[in-house]
């Protein structure tokens, strides 16, 4: 992959009245904390977005690499063959799907971990074949999988964790814009980006509290023993072995087993070294509990310009938004609800499946639209209140869900 997809900003000065949908609003004439916008740095996607920004600006700064220009009419491609453009289709046709994907990828990242256990070749064929239906069904809807990344079992979490990193890398490199056939390379590093974990001894990879000196050392090695376990392996592209050997590197140079530093680092190492750090944080293990999404973004700005580009976390807070479908919101009169749907053109106002009333008890599933301005039965607006941390108020998401929707 080249490194347009993490180019630098070229700004371009437009008057407010002269924005079209499509273009990719990267700075204000003003600072962003006085206006009401979310995240630094949006695509204008509806006619709503850009009457929004009329009447808050004068004048925007455009990034131009980000604006999406108008589809010209293309030949039809030969029978059979995908192409980039988004084929969309709701949620309830999409999630039962999704979790039969899910669940044989998982399935299959495990059978890949027993293989490299006990000296077995890595089955590549059928990793690709995997990792191109996840493609497929990202690019027609991108909420089901997400949705499944949220779902955790702390007993099983290297083998998710590797499943996860692939679904996030290719739903933030579709964000980004790169072609299809490179989605599937870089959801294919994601998932074996963490194979030499395999070899590292249990007590350390589960250890409660701070490894010794000497445990760090055996821990740091699995970048090294991913690299070699993949250099041996058949069919593996050297975008896979590299991101499994890097992705512990850091920008300033801090990072392992190299201490390589920015210009050294790849595009796709830099993608997965953020969303494999974002999922860690969010992730339940053996010994601690997973950490809240807005408390893992906040985690991912601070190391911004040190340990990521600062670019990249960014465009990651962009795609993945405030509320990722999965997350476990409580409502201002305290109800709880799990977000299971989000709309590009309302990230902040996603649809939610209520599950707990306000005293925190079980009651019929509802499902909220926020962009409708939803009321209570006091007659108050739905309001989030709080992100909560995975597993908050022991809601199973699987369970609720598929109840819902298979």
């Amino acid at each position: 992959m080249e490194d347009r997809y993490l180019s630098s900003t070229r700004r371009l000065k437009i008057d407010v009245q002269a924005l079209e949908i499509g273009m990719f609003v990267c700075d204000l004439d003003r600072p962003w904390i006085d206006s009401p916008f979310l995240l630094q740095g949006f695509l204008l996607e509806t006619a709503k977005d850009i009457e929004t920004v009329q009447k808050v600006c004068d004048y925007v700064y455009v990034d131009v690499a980000k604006c999406i220009r108008k589809e010209r009419k293309r030949p039809p491609k030969a029978q059979g063959r995908r192409t980039d453009a988004p084929l969309k289709i709701g949620f309830a046709q999409a999630f039962e799907h999704s979790i039969d994907i899910y669940d044989r990828a998982h399935a299959l990242v495990k059978s890949t971990m027993d293989d490299i256990q006990f000296g077995k070749a890595i089955d590549t064929g059928s990793a690709k074949s995997l990792v191109k239906e996840c493609v497929d069904t990202i690019i027609a809807n991108p909420n089901t999988l997400l949705l499944l990344t949220r779902i955790r079992n702390k007993d099983e979490y290297t083998s998710q964790h590797s499943l996860n990193v692939c679904i996030l890398s290719i739903v933030l490199g579709r964000f980004l814009g790169i072609p299809v056939a490179k989605l599937e390379e870089l959801g294919l590093c994601g998932l074996l980006h963490d194979m030499g974990k395999i070899k590292v001894p249990n007590e350390i990879l589960n250890k409660e509290g701070r490894l010794t000196p000497e445990e760090y050392e055996i821990m740091k090695s699995h970048a090294t023993l991913g690299r070699d376990i993949l250099m041996t392996a058949r069919d593996i592209p050297p975008s896979a072995v590299d991101v499994a050997y890097s992705h512990h590197e850091k920008l300033n140079g801090s990072g392992y087993p190299r201490g390589r530093n920015s210009e050294s680092i790849t595009p796709f190492t830099k993608i997965v070294s953020i969303v494999d750090t974002y999922d860690a944080i969010t992730s339940d293990r053996v010994y601690q509990n997973g950490r809240s999404h807005l408390n893992a973004l906040n985690i991912l700005m601070k190391s911004s310009g040190t340990h990521f580009p600062s670019s990249l976390v960014i465009n990651f807070i962009a795609c993945i938004g405030v509320y990722p479908p999965g997350s476990i919101v409580e409502f201002e009169n305290g109800e709880v609800g799990i977000v299971f749907e989000v709309s590009a053109e309302a990230k902040s106002k996603p649809k939610v499946l209520l599950t707990l009333d306000r005293f925190k008890m079980p009651r019929e599933e509802i499902v909220l639209d926020l962009s409708q301005e939803s009321r209570d039965e006091n007659g108050e607006p739905y309001r989030i209140k709080e992100v909560l941390r995975p597993k908050s108020y022991d809601i199973d998401l699987k369970t609720y869900l598929k109840e819902v929707w298979v």
